[in-house]
């Protein structure tokens, strides 16, 4: 079982995590000759209170370039502000993968994101409880850590 241990910010346990085309996409734009943008590495919070998953919109931007649509529209409550309307798109999510790609991380190839706009929370992803149900999740108060084991 692979780990990463994070230390709690001010906002939150805030991981980076890369954001790419979903396997399905990819081979699409394989397949058409077409070459793939490549991963962006974001900001991402852990919120055990978020049901699901949510990217900014930005960070999708190259996937609408290549008219990439969104897989459906989900309705979201969100803390007492009412119900909205969001696309929600399919991409390949990677968790703890080391810079040298030595040490593996968890990668989900088809996992659904609700396309959101975050940056002005001071980061660009939502890690929620549908990717957290894959994962180990330890939560250290006292030490002010957060590790993730998937």
């Amino acid at each position: 079982m692979n780990t990463s241990t994070i230390t709690i910010q001010p906002d939150g346990a805030l991981i980076e995590v890369g954001i790419g085309l979903s396997s399905q996409d990819a081979q699409a734009q394989r397949q058409a000759g077409k070459p793939l943008p490549p991963a962006s590495l974001v900001l991402a919070l852990i919120d055990t209170g978020a049901e699901v998953s949510a990217v900014d919109s930005a960070v999708l931007t190259p996937f609408y370039s290549l008219g990439i649509q969104p897989s459906r529209f989900v309705f979201v409550s969100a803390g007492g502000t009412g119900t909205s309307l969001f696309p929600e798109y399919p991409v390949t999510l990677t968790i703890g993968t080391s810079p040298d790609g030595k040490r593996a991380g968890l990668t989900l190839r088809s996992q659904a994101m609700l396309a959101q706009d975050l940056a002005s929370l001071g980061y660009q992803a939502i890690i929620g409880r549908d990717i957290l149900s894959r994962c180990l999740l330890i939560y250290d108060g006292p030490s002010q850590s957060v590790t993730l084991a998937y």
